[in-house]
């Protein structure tokens, strides 16, 4: 049989044995603990940066698609003050005609004025 001694040895040890393993269990527990404040932080962060990156990414995409819309309003204000070759050989043409018309009328005025200023010079002399 086991004498009183023997008993509280086998116990202590019991006891220091299973104090010894709640020990590392619970540095094991808040080393878990730690490690998992840590994920939850760099988690934390990878969302904030994540959510950057995503309002980024649509200020992006806005300013491209503004970019787009206001090409597209150029190209349109761009192609309404273009004159087709069509609209400047025609127009060109009026002018011809036109410079045409001025060179006439200024003949025939020149005409005029020599017909009408020899009479201009002519005085009338009264009959007395």
């Amino acid at each position: 049989m086991f004498t009183e001694q023997q008993i509280k040895e086998f116990f202590q040890q019991v006891i220091d044995r299973v104090t010894a393993e709640m020990n590392a269990l619970n540095e094991r527990i808040q080393a878990l603990e730690n490690d998992n404040r840590q994920l939850r932080d760099k988690l934390a962060d990878a969302n904030t940066a994540n959510e950057h990156v995503n309002a980024l990414r649509q200020a992006i995409v806005e300013r491209d698609s503004r970019v787009t819309s206001l090409e597209a309003e150029l190209r349109s204000e761009a192609n309404g003050h273009k004159i087709t070759v069509a609209q400047y050989d025609k127009w060109k043409q009026q002018v011809g005609e036109y410079v045409k018309q001025v060179t006439d009328l200024t003949a025939k005025l020149d005409r005029i004025t020599s017909i009408v200023a020899p009479v201009a010079d002519l005085h009338v002399v009264a009959a007395s």
